[in-house]
């Protein structure tokens, strides 16, 4: 059965509390909801998570709270993007079939903080932006409904696609390769979003499920 699979680029900024403070609030939330982390799990969290204070951190300038766009990344990467890595890089070890996306397009309209978060590649799929807008929003919500459309009746999203249409590369295990679909087109990038993050919540199976 082939899969077809992917994650957007804010999958959390929605779904995280908008008051976490302190570093010890952010992994204090993390703890309360994962409570088998261990001390050295949180030393590593916040070593892949830098505090926004820290002149290299990705998080600094967070809106709504100092640390929300660190608990944010956090918790969509263990609750969503890890989890469609392991079925991407599980299945291809198995030789299904797979093809694996990143969205990376914002919403019409959305507010800034909210970013390209979950579930909002629906609209696109379903071509009720290229029904409403034009321009890149317009091209994105073609192209993306072409892919899954192609998808759907064939089994490969390159089947069935207009001509000129980027190829989407097979996800496969020694290659890992995903489809970024961004700026009203897409393109192939290496799966190493976040990789090291990703690589320790897929590390630890047993913590995520109590």
């Amino acid at each position: 059965m082939p899969i077809l699979t992917g994650f957007n680029t804010n999958e959390a900024n929605a779904l995280v509390p908008r008051n976490l403070n302190t570093t010890s609030d952010f992994l204090g939330f993390l703890k309360g909801l994962l409570p088998l982390l261990s001390d050295s799990h949180l030393a590593k969290i916040e070593q892949l998570y830098p505090a926004p204070e820290l002149s290299a951190s990705p998080y600094a300038n967070s809106p709504l709270s100092p640390h929300f766009l660190r608990i944010a990344a956090a918790y969509g990467d263990l609750s969503y993007i890890a989890q469609v890595q392991a079925t991407s890089i599980y299945a291809s070890k198995a030789k299904v079939p797979v093809w694996k996306y990143h969205f990376d397009h914002l919403t019409p309209g959305a507010e800034s903080w909210i970013g390209v978060n979950h579930t909002s590649e629906l609209a696109f799929v379903s071509k009720l932006w290229a029904n409403k807008f034009t321009g890149q929003v317009a091209d994105q919500s073609r192209l993306m409904n072409a892919y899954w459309s192609s998808f759907i009746v064939s089994g490969d999203p390159n089947a069935r696609v207009p001509e000129n249409t980027p190829v989407w590369p097979q996800y496969v295990f020694n290659n890992q390769t995903e489809l970024r679909l961004a700026n009203g087109t897409a393109y192939p990038q290496r799966d190493d979003f976040r990789r090291e993050a990703l690589d320790f919540w897929r590390g630890i199976p047993e913590i995520l499920m109590h």
